[in-house]
């Protein structure tokens, strides 16, 4: 990873991560205060179809809108084998509404492989070990990734650890949870 940057007042800004699709979430570091927040994917129903959800691309403009983010890292996910046609489009839909708000932003995206950010934040691929990952290097914020639906949480914060750590910054105390989790 990069060279390691103390990060000092001068430099106040946001690095985000994203686990992209319905079930993820979105987590905002900010490495000079040292601070985490971390929402759920903003969904909302499909007009005419109570059945049907999507990202709601307006209430993630709104999540993003106030931060001052420069960096911005997503999971680079493709439909695997035995996923349906319908889920893999809702998927694909999800993740390139969350990419889209994120360049509207002009934000510096980074795409980066499930296997290259769990190997850097040694989370395993078991849904559950990540989350207990993830309430190790989040103490304050481990009351979120409790139950198996948290998933998402856990990853996008990982993935914003990931970026944070990708761009060479090191911290000298932990991050304190600041918001979140809708």
């Amino acid at each position: 990873m990069g060279a390691k940057i103390n990060v000092g007042a001068h430099m106040s800004f946001t690095v985000v991560g994203i686990d992209p699709g319905k079930t993820g979430a979105i987590t905002f570091i900010n490495p000079t205060e040292h601070t985490i927040e971390i929402f759920d994917m903003p969904i909302r129903q499909v007009k005419n179809d109570s059945k049907r959800s999507e990202v709601d691309a307006k209430a993630l403009f709104d999540l993003v809108d106030p931060r001052n983010i420069e960096h911005g890292f997503i999971e680079d996910v493709w439909s695997r084998t035995g996923d349906g046609n319908v889920g893999a489009f809702n998927f694909g839909d999800s993740y390139g509404t969350a990419k889209t708000v994120l360049l509207a932003y002009d934000i510096d995206l980074v795409r980066v492989l499930p296997n290259v950010w769990k190997k850097n934040m040694r989370a395993p691929r078991d849904k559950t070990l990540s989350r207990q990952r993830a309430s190790e290097l989040f103490p304050t914020a481990a009351s979120l990734f409790k139950r198996v639906k948290d998933d998402g949480r856990a990853e996008s914060a990982m993935i914003a650890l990931y970026g944070a750590f990708s761009l060479g910054f090191e911290f000298t105390r932990p991050l304190t949870l600041i918001g979140g989790a809708n």
